[in-house]
């Protein structure tokens, strides 16, 4: 009689274990991919072994709907001396997917205080988006190396398989927005155009360094807007000369892609001849065949490098159309280039939102054509919130469920980046 009691003890433990273990397979499919946990076997890895494999194809199916869109989101994140971290809420909840509320709060050296529950920070906090980009001026090596490793850790936080790409606006002068303490100062991109070669590959080769030491994913740069003069981009211009740009973009581009910081080229199809600056109005240009040649001639040297694309309107296309928000001019890209990431440029400049009656798109409406015309992330400039961010998700999510046109792109669009985090260790897990 004992002996049969213990039989059925053991198997209610049995059972009790068999449920747990269901229930963290299939609620929780990436609970096991931590960085904090030691790095299993590769028995352990390999199939046949109860354990599902780590590939991009795995973690694209795993995705809920809200994470594949906020995988295409560049969430933006200000920066400022001392307050670097100031509105970084602290999560404390189960799973970031859930967009269950947060009590946030961020532990500094001296205290602990409240975050704005609606600043960008809090929200990037509770999401893991899949790209953060950095703005602020004099944005020290400190503050910023400090920042990426507390992002860059919220697929651990969260349990989550993807890590979020740490992006930058760096073309020198005053683009550049890691230029504090610790960071080498870059001239202006004509400055530095002008600069004998040696001269200029040794600030370059200091530059991306820096970065590549502090785990910064994407530069926006170089530029490869040829001009002699420009109201609107002024000292961020190269030259006039075609060949001049393609030299000193290809020096640009070599030094941060050899230390695994990858280039984004900007900004298609070209707007050297632009007269208004697109941050506050829409232009058009008409495309020049050496332009496009400069953007096909620097993807085929460097394969792996990302495009910016502008909203301005194209002449000889669809004028009164930007080309961010145009699915015929991105796809001038992936005819020849399909596998190329595309970046458009802050979604919240004015040129975004033209319409010929005068009547300015809202953001949603913006992002949701940015989707739709092929962009691979959705980029947007510091004017945003939380509330903002969340608003967006949540109408590019509701169009996932309901618009095959929207779902298609989305999914085409979150392979890409799947890929790519998975060739550059973008990952809470090695790759297999």
């Amino acid at each position: 009689m004992a002996m049969h009691r213990s039989t059925k003890v053991f198997i209610f433990l049995l059972v009790i274990v068999a449920a747990i273990t269901g229930y963290n397979y299939f609620a929780r499919p990436f609970a096991g991919l931590s960085r904090n946990q030691e790095q299993p076997s590769e028995e352990t890895l390999a199939p046949g072994n109860g354990q599902t494999e780590f590939t991009p194809e795995v973690v694209f199916e795993n995705l809920s709907e809200r994470e594949k869109v906020l995988q295409m989101i560049a969430a933006p994140v200000v920066l400022g001396g001392d307050n670097a971290l100031a509105g970084v809420a602290q999560p404390t909840t189960s799973s970031a997917a859930t967009g269950s509320a947060v009590q946030p709060m961020v532990s500094t050296p001296t205290s602990t205080v409240p975050a704005a529950t609606g600043s960008a920070e809090a929200w990037v906090e509770r999401n893991n988006p899949g790209f953060i980009t950095f703005f602020g001026e004099k944005i020290s090596r400190s503050e910023a190396e400090k920042t990426i490793d507390r992002y860059k850790s919220l697929a651990r936080l969260w349990e989550q398989p993807l890590v979020s790409a740490i992006a930058v606006d760096h073309e020198g002068g005053t683009v550049q927005r890691l230029s504090g303490a610790g960071f080498t100062l870059l001239p202006s991109w004509q400055e530095l155009c002008a600069l004998d070669v040696t001269e200029r590959d040794g600030f370059l080769k200091l530059s991306s360094e820096e970065l590549s030491s502090i785990e910064v994913d994407f530069v926006f740069a170089p530029v490869l807007d040829v001009a002699d003069f420009n109201p609107a981009l002024r000292n961020r211009i190269c030259s006039g000369d075609h060949e001049t740009v393609l030299e000193r973009a290809t020096s640009f581009a070599l030094a941060f892609r050899d230390r695994e910081v990858t280039p984004v080229f900007k900004h298609f199809p070209g707007i050297g001849a632009t007269t208004r600056d697109l941050h506050f109005g829409f232009d058009r240009v008409t495309v020049d065949p050496l332009d496009s040649r400069l953007f096909r001639v620097l993807l085929e040297t460097f394969p792996d490098a990302a495009v910016m694309v502008s909203h301005v309107g194209v002449e000889n296309q669809y004028p009164n159309v930007p080309c961010s928000l145009s699915k015929p001019c991105i796809d001038e890209l992936y005819t020849v280039f399909p596998d190329v990431m595309v970046f458009p440029d802050a979604l919240n400049m004015t040129a975004a939102a033209y319409t010929t009656d005068g009547i300015r798109k809202d953001l949603k409406q913006v992002a949701a054509e940015a989707v739709l015309a092929g962009n691979t992330v959705l980029v947007f400039g510091t004017e945003l919130d939380g509330d903002d961010l969340e608003d967006i998700t949540a109408e590019l999510v509701a169009q996932y469920q309901s618009d095959p046109a929207v779902r298609q792109a989305v999914d085409a669009s979150v392979k890409k980046i799947i890929a790519y985090k998975f060739q550059h260790g973008l990952t809470a897990q090695p790759a297999q």
